[in-house]
């Protein structure tokens, strides 16, 4: 889990990110407070990116796969941030190094089956227990049946209902390649007796299955990735931000989450990544989890009251019109002054508060008695990215002293041609 923030204005961009990693195997959660989900993407151009979610991608850290990214394009620059985006989406697919992705093809399309099926299986179990619980006892193999065309129709109707992805995926690929492990998929997380569970079931299980790829669903072990910084032709910042998940048959499964460019009439951006409840909750007032119990609660209380006298449609226009007032309140009360100062601060003032709202949520994921009790924490990485100066870091943890590693600046910085170049200025023959 992680923590991490983007604030943008005409001065520049701030960037923060924790620093904890957790580690999920057969035993206890563990969390590592040294991961680095702050990065330069280039060291000729000014753009970074932050990566939460999954420090792996197909197999391989993000880490490794972004610093062989920054010396694939070498000096390269690019005119808009999205066409570093695009270029770096070619590179996950085209890039020879990166070839062993592939290898991790068959585990991603059984992780995203296993997702979606048992998303089906807690359908059914909702249902099974309220059939049990009217009529008291043990359902027949045909009350079963009936069951199963519920929960099917259910997942279809949630299938349809998906915003397309917008990739080119060749779906007769999956059913070419995976069509026996998705069948073993249905078979197992249901367990019954195969006489119950009908071919026309577990065909339409399977359909949905399959078109489940085409869709935004939420597939498990994704990889949040946010580029922020500046086209070369261009003035002001911009980020993009996007979903990867895994490559099948040589085409990334991807996801734009959303683009923001600094203009004349949008000053300034705050972007809260992975756990944003607690920055969202600083800069709006609420957080999106609030504001659905408040719109169930209105709901609710709206059909206890008025229940004869106001049929579905009007009830969901009586909540949409308190939510609404309620988020301009937001907006008056809390947003815009939030807004107003931003866009018109210092970049120093933007590192401040971008580190100041993830130690927010690192304190209250420290002191909160949950699942996600110290999922965000460590030290904070803090950049600034400004047009002139560039990528610079103004907090960054580092595995080792550099005093005792001299041949880091050397390797990575030219620092000893650096210093020759200057003592011949000096003019010192020996050199």
């Amino acid at each position: 889990m992680s923590a991490g923030v983007c604030i943008m204005n005409k001065n520049g961009i701030a960037l923060a990110a924790d620093s904890a990693l957790t580690v999920r195997g057969r035993g206890p959660q563990r969390i590592y407070n040294n991961g680095n989900k702050l990065f330069s993407v280039s060291k000729y151009q000014p753009i970074g990116a932050i990566e939460y979610n999954n420090a792996q991608f197909m197999g391989i850290p993000f880490e490794v796969i972004i610093k062989q990214f920054r010396i694939y394009i070498g000096n390269r620059k690019f005119e808009t941030i999205e066409k570093c985006v695009s270029c770096f989406k070619d590179f996950l697919v085209k890039e020879p190094m990166l070839s062993q992705l592939a290898k991790y093809e068959k585990y991603f399309v059984e992780r995203v089956a296993q997702d979606f099926i048992a998303g089906a299986g807690v359908d059914f179990n909702k249902l099974y227990g309220e059939a049990v619980e009217k009529n008291g006892s043990e359902l027949k193999p045909e009350d079963l049946q009936s069951l199963l065309e519920q929960t099917v129709s259910i997942s279809e109707q949630y299938v349809n209902a998906l915003p397309e992805l917008g990739t080119d995926i060749d779906i007769s690929y999956i059913k070419n390649n995976y069509a026996e492990k998705i069948y073993e998929i249905i078979d197992n997380s249901f367990n019954f007796d195969l006489k119950t569970i009908s071919n026309d079931i577990r065909l339409r299980l399977f359909n949905a299955s399959i078109k489940i790829f085409e869709k935004r669903f939420d597939r498990a072990g994704y990889c949040g990735v946010l580029f922020a910084g500046y086209g070369e032709e261009l003035l002001l910042p911009s980020a993009c931000h996007f979903y990867i998940y895994g490559i099948i048959n040589g085409v990334l499964i991807s996801q734009p989450i959303e683009e923001i460019n600094v203009t004349n009439e949008k000053s300034c951006a705050i972007i809260p990544l992975a756990q944003v409840d607690v920055m969202r909750i600083f800069i709006t007032g609420l957080s999106d989890n609030i504001l659905d119990a408040i719109s169930k609660s209105i709901y609710s209380s709206i059909g206890e009251v008025i229940e004869k006298s106001c049929d579905e449609i009007q009830k969901k226009e009586i909540v949409r019109k308190c939510i609404t007032s309620i988020k301009e309140k937001m907006a008056l009360e809390f947003t815009q002054p939030v807004l107003s100062t931003v866009s018109a601060v210092p970049v120093q003032e933007l590192t401040q508060f971008a580190e100041m709202l993830v130690s927010l949520t690192s304190m209250r994921r420290h002191v909160e008695d949950n699942m996600n009790l110290d999922t965000v924490g460590g030290p904070i990485d803090v950049s600034v990215i400004t047009k002139s100066d560039g990528f610079i870091w103004i907090n960054r943890k580092h595995y080792f002293d550099k005093e005792l590693n001299p041949q880091y600046m050397f390797t990575h910085y030219n620092y000893g041609d650096k210093i020759v170049e200057k003592t011949k200025e000096e003019g010192d023959d020996e050199i």
